[in-house]
């Protein structure tokens, strides 16, 4: 079978690992129910999020590259599906310690991810040139589907175990068998089809709608594109964005509770229409991106979160503050599935992998940011107004950088 149909099929096979291995997203459910059983604070359960993230950004810097460069990338998926899986399954088993919590989800666990989730998204911008706004964000769609399923299920299955451990050791073996089957449908992309797709759209594609496929800014690899002020301003402006969805994806949960008195089921409900608009954002936002270009994507998603972080401030009324959380949401995901394309508009499409290792960094560092903020004033004033304030903050600044980013945009790249 030719690739260019082939990549279709290894498209959604990646979708469906994606998919299971994005219960991090799930997380905010797991958090009573760990806090129930070892009698944990809200900072204590929450920081494990962080320490997710970290632990990807971590392996992927460090280690995402040289594994691209040493194996196919069946290879290392089935790396790091044996240590997200296997590990996921030892939460079962904690014994009431919280380091083992932090070492077996928070560590081990998400270092599987580092060999899936940005692997994953950086192939899909490889083998769609021509279309990379609409194969990333149906890529990282997968992923934020996720906890569209995992939320639900995992809420069921405590209702129905009783205990959080089983839980843990249920989904992980189902991630562990699902994955491995899938990564059998994912193949590599043969040498120079990237530049050949990017020649046959730009000489097929009617003159209407060539634009689509923007020029890179710049050409470069990874110590050239940290030399860059454009590197730093993009993912200064994607941390303080992804900052502000961290915070709702964290505590989407508990401020439900607190702000209305939902149940623990009806908190788990609306975090899954949460993640469903997480990945509606991932959706909607490709297409636009590969229309108007991914810097004024940005600044689009921008002015939306600005608009959703006020009304988490100013709106008392139920229908307002859902919907201003299902907006930050939808701008959560705009923004994770524009990260991969942006690096290639900005860097160019040969380093695009080597690149994207390092602006997925953004991830780990909004992670340390935004949830850990949000769960200290919640455990220091008993209320999330102040975490608003700083999200409000954070959007305005985020846009503001946009702006410059999207005026550079046309402009020679300085260096530094």
């Amino acid at each position: 079978m030719d690739f260019k149909k082939k990549r279709w099929i290894s498209l959604f096979a990646g979708v469906g690992i994606e998919a299971l291995s994005g219960i991090v997203y799930a997380w905010s459910v797991f958090q009573a129910p760990l806090m129930e059983k070892y009698g944990w604070s809200v900072t204590q359960v929450a920081i494990t999020y962080t320490l997710t993230s970290i632990s990807t950004m971590l392996c992927t810097i460090f280690f995402g590259g040289k594994a691209h460069r040493l194996m196919s990338i069946r290879k290392e998926l089935v790396m790091g599906t044996l240590l997200y899986g296997v590990f996921m399954m030892a939460t079962a088993f904690l014994f009431g310690r919280l380091i083992l919590l932090y070492l077996f989800f928070g560590i081990l666990s998400a270092a599987g991810l580092a060999f899936v989730y940005p692997l994953l998204i950086s192939y899909a911008v490889e083998m769609f040139p021509d279309h990379s706004g609409v194969a990333g964000g149906i890529m990282t769609a997968g992923y934020g589907l996720g906890s569209v399923l995992w939320a639900p299920l995992a809420t069921k299955l405590h209702a129905l175990t009783g205990d959080i451990s089983k839980v843990f050791f249920i989904l992980g073996a189902l991630f562990l068998a699902g994955m491995l089957l899938l990564t059998l449908l994912i193949f590599s992309p043969p040498p120079e089809f990237r530049q050949n797709m990017l020649e046959i759209h730009s000489e097929k594609a009617p003159s209407r709608i060539r634009h689509t496929v923007i020029p890179s800014l710049y050409e470069v690899d990874t110590p050239a594109m940290l030399r860059m002020i454009p590197f730093y301003m993009t993912f200064f402006t994607l941390l303080l964005g992804l900052s502000c969805g961290g915070m709702i994806i964290n505590q989407a949960a508990p401020i439900m509770t607190l702000t209305f008195g939902d149940s623990p089921a009806a908190a788990a409900r609306l975090v899954s229409l949460l993640a469903v608009f997480n990945v509606a954002g991932r959706l909607f936002w490709g297409p636009i991106s590969d229309k108007l270009g991914k810097s004024a994507t940005l600044v689009l998603i921008n002015i939306l979160l600005v608009i959703c972080m006020l009304g988490l401030l100013l709106c008392s009324g139920r229908i307002l503050f859902t919907s201003a959380l299902l907006g930050a949401l939808l701008c959560y995901g705009g923004t994770a599935s524009l990260i991969a394309p942006l690096t290639a508009e900005l860097f160019g499409h040969h380093h695009v992998t080597e690149n994207y290792s390092v602006m997925f960094c953004v991830f780990g560092c909004a992670s340390m940011v935004g949830p850990p903020l949000i769960s200290a004033i919640r455990d220091a004033t008993g209320a999330y107004t102040m975490a608003y304030i700083w999200a409000i903050a954070f959007a305005l600044l985020s846009l503001t950088m946009s702006l410059i980013l999207y005026r550079l945009r046309g402009a020679k790249i300085p260096k530094i």
